[in-house]
């Protein structure tokens, strides 16, 4: 109904705002908005960087996005920065199909494969020195932030 509608509407605002964002938005189901959420931005000429322990829902939307995918050691920066130096030569080499590729960090803020948080500030400064776009699932964060902060 209209009512519900923009009660979802308020919600997602209300959500951008607490977390100071631009816009957020609200799946009805997790598995259904990472799953879908990738392959709606990143395209068969992008190129997507992500941490080989990325969830199952992750995996289904990168493939579902025919992107080209480099996955990187868990929460190994270092092979992380090797694999975008390597990249930034190939597009040295290539600088028209370079032009046309977007490239993406996919990440969790905590795995659920290990409970291990993301090295964030690290990913961050390659994140920025590359121009990377960031797609981070923090469903699992959000559930460790609400109960931490409902606890004290």
């Amino acid at each position: 109904s209209t009512e519900q509608l923009m009660f979802i509407c308020q919600l997602e605002e209300n959500i951008a705002n607490f977390f100071d964002l631009q816009e957020a938005i609200v799946y009805s189901y997790g598995f259904s908005a990472v799953s879908t959420a990738i392959p709606a931005y990143a395209k068969r000429t992008d190129i997507i960087f992500a941490d080989e322990y990325v969830n199952f829902a992750i995996q289904k939307g990168i493939d579902a996005s025919r992107s080209e995918i480099k996955y990187f050691r868990h929460n190994d920066v270092e092979h992380l920065h090797q694999l975008l130096v390597e990249q930034a030569e190939l597009d040295l080499k290539n600088k028209k199909k370079a032009k046309k590729s977007r490239k993406f960090l996919i990440i969790e803020g905590i795995y659920s494969k290990t409970g291990d948080l993301c090295p964030f500030p690290e990913l961050m400064v390659l994140k920025r020195k590359y121009k990377l776009r960031l797609f981070i699932d923090e469903s699992l964060l959000l559930v460790f932030w609400a109960k931490w902060t409902w606890d004290y």
